[in-house]
């Protein structure tokens, strides 16, 4: 939830520092935005550092939708770090960001090419199909949401990575209204693909 006082920002480095360690940790993004915008710019941080400034400012102003913060966060971290690319977090942040600033294709786009891109981790992989479902799903393109599962599951590495998913599909529906249900279950194809997952579950 939103502070209803106003947030008290350290002057000094190592204590603000802790103030957005602690702010972070807990989850309380935006306190954890406030200290690290201020933190971000210290002349005392090493390059790391002000690259995990920048990349936790940028997560906190996404969950927080401050989507001016999260842009100009976003461009800081990516000019700093060649290697954010590589990780998950800066996909996430910026498909947000994309989405939020009425630019939804392209958010798909980018999220349908991570999906189909070889070579990456299946981690990677998994998270962007179910970014990609969860797009999909929020703008009623459900036939297609259960696609991307489906095509995720045949490409599954092992078994332990399938029963992964099928567990997480049912933990997700069962969080789902009554309704939302029903439209995924509208969208299910009625041919043999109805015994598969995502269908059948």
């Amino acid at each position: 939830p939103r502070p209803q006082e106003p947030i008290e920002v350290a002057e000094d480095t190592a204590e603000l520092k802790v103030q957005a360690e602690n702010a972070w940790e807990s989850q309380d993004f935006y306190r954890s935005a406030a200290y690290y915008k201020e933190l971000a710019q210290s002349r005392q941080l090493a390059l790391e550092e002000r690259i995990q400034a920048y990349e936790r400012l940028s997560v906190s102003a996404m969950k927080t939708e401050d989507w001016d913060l999260a842009i100009s966060a976003f461009k800081e971290w990516s000019s700093l770090s060649e290697d954010a690319k590589h990780t998950w977090v800066w996909h996430e942040v910026y498909s947000e960001i994309l989405i939020n600033n009425g630019r939804e294709p392209q958010a798909r786009e980018h999220l349908a090419g991570l999906v189909i891109k070889d070579g990456i981790d299946w981690e990677f992989k998994m998270r962007a199909a179910y970014k990609l479902f969860k797009v999909d799903f929020d703008a009623d393109r459900n036939s297609e949401a259960l696609a991307v599962l489906a095509q995720l599951y045949e490409e599954a590495p092992d078994n332990d990575a399938r029963v992964r998913l099928e567990t997480d599909m049912r933990a997700y529906l069962a969080k789902l209204t009554p309704d939302r249900l029903e439209e995924l279950q509208d969208a299910v194809p009625m041919d043999t693909r109805s015994l598969e997952y995502p269908y059948v579950l």
